[in-house]
């Protein structure tokens, strides 16, 4: 069944907690996660360029 914590989580889920990281600064945490594009456009499944990338990229 459904509930109980951890572990992934749907890429709504992950693409906020990424971007919510990206919005805090915390780029040190973020690129831990994720260290590449490619890898973070894999995980939340978004077509090349899109996704929360440009704007983290920038505040890096």
């Amino acid at each position: 069944g459904k509930g109980g914590g951890g572990g992934g989580g749907s890429p709504e889920e992950v693409g906020k907690a990424l971007i919510d990281a990206a919005n805090a600064q915390d780029a040190a945490a973020f690129k831990a996660i994720y260290p590449s594009k490619a890898a973070l456009d894999a995980a939340l499944e978004c077509p090349e360029g899109e996704g929360p990338w440009p704007k983290i990229e920038k505040e890096l």
